[in-house]
């Protein structure tokens, strides 16, 4: 028994870190490469756009953003739905993150009021899965400035965990499998996904661009071929599952109420 949980550990062990080291050192979601949003923040004050090659903590990147800039005269607040569109304002910010939901509207006006940035208008792209129960934020890292923003609207408690578990999902993530493939994809196409390059060029181009305004721009690659986007289309109609709104019938009564108490606030 004891030889056989022996040879167990001399395979385990050199596994699991191959996973670690290979997870950690390409890290394509840049789970602990944190420079990279202030690389993105320091290209876009001299630039007006950076290319990108690898996923980041959008949440890390907006804080930075709304602390380092002027107050504009109007603000986009939403999903990744407001994201890619080019606002026809002179002046303007798109405050968006990809796939929001009402907690992360929430801790964004939290981020607002924190730095004092309130912009004369406020654009907000409303997504009908905010009004569904059981979501939680959906960026983490801001989860100080839900809970904060909870306290300044409603003098409620946020839905934040006592015990902040951010630093052990990044630990988990690290013997992640499925991220271990992810990292191994990104070595083997030689993505470096910590690249950020300030450019002067707003047009598409071979990586994913955001500009100064926040707003993003995709590659040229990123682009579906039509027959994939009926594929796509087709399956969400046989399964009834568009995003994340299988079986959804009916707004929340909590979530409209949350979301009424957060634009009388912003109103006042």
């Amino acid at each position: 028994m004891k030889k056989w949980i022996i040879r167990c550990l001399i395979l385990i062990i050199p596994t699991y870190a191959l996973v670690i080291l290979v997870n950690f050192f390409a890290d394509p979601a840049n789970i602990y490469h944190a420079s990279m949003t202030d690389d993105i923040v320091n290209g876009l004050k001299e630039h007006v756009a950076v290319e990108i090659a690898g996923d980041f903590d959008e949440g890390v990147l907006l804080d930075k953003r709304i602390a380092a800039c002027d107050v504009h005269d109007v603000g986009i607040m939403g999903s990744s739905h407001v994201l890619y569109v080019d606002w026809d304002f002179d002046d303007y910010l798109n405050i968006g993150m990809s796939g929001e939901f009402l907690d992360d509207y929430y801790a964004t006006v939290g981020l607002i009021d924190k730095y004092d940035k309130y912009p004369d208008t406020l654009v907000i792209g409303v997504d009908p899965y905010i009004f569904m129960d059981g979501l939680s934020i959906r960026q983490e890292s801001l989860k100080d400035d839900l809970e904060y923003a909870d306290k300044l609207i409603k003098g409620g408690s946020s839905k934040k965990s006592p015990i902040d578990l951010s630093g052990l999902k990044k630990v988990k993530e690290l013997f992640s499998f499925s991220y271990f493939q992810s990292s191994v994809s990104a070595m083997i196409n030689g993505v470096n996904a910590t690249y950020v390059n300030p450019v002067d060029d707003i047009d598409r181009g071979d990586y994913p661009k955001i500009l100064y305004t926040g707003r993003r721009v995709p590659s040229l690659t990123s682009q579906k071929e039509i027959q994939d986007m009926d594929s796509a289309a087709q399956w969400d109609i046989s399964t009834g599952a568009v995003y994340c709104m299988t079986d959804y019938e009916e707004l929340s009564p909590v979530c409209i109420e949350r979301f009424e108490i957060l634009i009388d606030y912003i109103l006042s």
